[in-house]
């Protein structure tokens, strides 16, 4: 596993055990692709140059 991924999940497990001690209700969202004005790779980057 990358440390960019493994850093995600035990972002995750913190914010998990956090709302389980403190009854928070939390949501975590995964985006797939991000796309701003620094992207230069990737599937959407790709679709995007080919216009």
């Amino acid at each position: 596993m990358h440390l960019y991924g493994a850093s995600k999940v035990a972002c995750e497990a913190l914010i998990h055990a956090i709302q389980g001690f403190n009854g928070i209700r939390t949501v975590v969202l995964r985006y797939a692709n991000v796309v701003g004005s620094r992207l230069r790779h990737g599937v959407i980057y790709d679709l995007l140059m080919k216009r």
